[in-house]
């Protein structure tokens, strides 16, 4: 059986997507995407902001410590939700700790994991990152 180059094109395209799609390959194939294509973020206009009018948000620190978002009101607050399987967000971190790295000791800052405590903890290792992770125990709270 003799294959036709449209067909073996095809197939060769069908194998890439499912290289890109389903292993560990293409993970990192869109971490470095994000990377590239991330720009610098842009000043909120001061009618969009807002200051918080709910602070009751309890979160658990990697010490196991119940931490109330009230305790942090008045204060600069830099908070990142974030995911190990998040690309565009394993993407921000090496930036994210450089930010943390030249300000954590005049901002306060909480990143938000929604992961395994196992995959967290095994990703920041990994990465040699020192960053404040926290886990919702409660409802985020409105403005």
């Amino acid at each position: 059986m003799r294959i036709k180059k449209e067909n073996l094109s095809s197939f060769a395209f069908i194998i890439l997507a499912a290289v890109l799609l389903f292993t560990p390959v293409g993970f990192y194939a869109r971490v470095f995407v994000s990377k590239i294509l991330a720009f610098s973020p842009s000043v909120v206009p001061e009618e969009d902001q807002f200051i918080l009018s709910d602070y009751h948000w309890k979160l658990l620190n990697s010490k196991e410590e119940i931490i109330d978002f009230h305790s942090l009101k008045g204060k600069i607050v830099l908070v990142n939700v974030w995911a190990t399987w998040c690309p565009p967000c394993v993407a921000e971190m090496p930036s994210l700790q450089e930010l943390y790295t030249d300000y954590g000791d005049r901002i306060e800052f909480l990143f938000i994991a929604h992961d395994e405590r196992k995959k967290v903890l095994d990703f920041m290792i990994k990465n040699q990152f020192n960053l404040p992770i926290y886990y919702e125990i409660s409802q985020l709270p409105s403005n």
